[in-house]
């Protein structure tokens, strides 16, 4: 009964991101799942920013003509499409001198995933007054500028076409993506930032199968603390079920110094919490014990059923604990 129910988890629990996924969710996952790295609502075709925090004056469209709103100097600039879908959001400056409009969404990645997107700038001042728009990626406190324009690249009253932008992440972690637009020197004439098809991640799943990794024994505890009691030692090699890789508010668990993930143990059904690697600054350090490998999430539950339950399940834990303590360790 374990088995087929943990079947139907899997086969009703959907993640489709691109071909592979899509192949994939045929056996295990067609039905929507959140995932960590994905952006809400990246095309804005909700007609509203849901999914983003706003700061200043923005509007989701269907189509935007360069200088058109004031008619600067009777200039009628080029009119900007979609990129996908029918809408696309444009901010405006007006904030005060020096202030960004901005919009942000906070995303989980793994390292080497990406964020893509769209982006152009309708300079509606001039030279002196610089303003400018960017694409900019925030990590740890720290600004990595993915793209920007200003007055001075796209000359007076000037724009920009549709650009496309990409960012990889390089560390596992905690990312903020934020689109920006402001007034420099003045707060007098209007510039405007396009933004469209924003992509964010094929990053992990709250749910999926792991196997343990790292080397060693891991310990199943009551609570996410080292502390904690431990309800069972699962060996290296142990396909477990990770339920939530979050608390049940949707906030990453971190204590003692290492992230915590909910897990199951599908062989007797035992529910508890397991360190899913060292955390510091937002990232892992070190090895991750409870990997996400979405090719092997098939072969995952072949192993779980075929392992068993009972007596079979029992011998054969132990047998891959005996082994682990021998070679190497019993992490907590």
């Amino acid at each position: 009964m374990q088995h087929n129910t943990l079947q139907h988890t899997l086969l009703t629990k959907g993640i489709i991101f691109g071909m592979i996924v899509l192949l994939a969710s045929i056996f295990l996952f067609p039905k929507d799942s959140s995932a960590t790295g994905q952006i809400v609502n990246p095309g804005f075709e909700t007609g509203d920013f849901s999914g983003w925090n706003v700061n200043g004056t923005a509007e989701v469209v269907n189509s935007y003509t360069a200088d058109s709103e004031y008619g600067w100097n009777n200039i009628v600039g080029p009119i900007y499409l979609p990129k996908e879908g029918s809408k696309f959001a444009v901010l405006k400056t007006g904030q005060g001198t020096g202030i960004y409009t901005t919009i942000s969404q906070t995303v989980n990645l793994s390292a080497g995933e990406q964020l893509t997107g769209w982006a152009a700038f309708d300079a509606v001042d001039y030279w002196p007054y610089n303003d400018d728009a960017a694409v900019v990626v925030v990590r740890n406190g720290a600004s990595i500028v993915i793209w920007s324009k200003d007055v001075a690249t796209v000359g007076d009253y000037g724009e920009s076409q549709w650009t496309q932008w990409a960012f990889t992440a390089p560390y596992t972690g905690v990312y903020i993506l934020e689109l920006k637009v402001r007034n420099v020197r003045d707060n007098i004439l209007d510039s405007y930032a396009l933004f469209d098809a924003i992509a964010g991640g094929t990053s992990q799943p709250t749910e999926f199968l792991s196997e343990i990794s790292g080397g060693s024994s891991l310990m199943l505890r009551n609570n996410p603390d080292t502390s904690a009691t431990a309800l069972k030692q699962l060996p290296n090699g142990w396909v477990v079920y990770v339920t939530n890789t979050n608390d049940n508010d949707g906030n990453i668990m971190v204590n003692d110094g290492y992230r915590w993930y909910q897990v199951k143990d599908e062989t007797d059904g035992t529910l508890g919490w397991m360190v899913a690697g060292q955390w510091s600054n937002d990232e892992f350090i070190g090895d991750e014990y409870l990997k996400y490998n979405l090719a092997q999430q098939l072969d995952y539950q072949n192993k779980v059923e075929a392992i068993g339950d009972g007596e079979d399940a029992v011998e054969e834990r132990k047998d891959k604990i005996v082994k682990s303590v021998n070679h190497y360790f019993t992490r907590v």
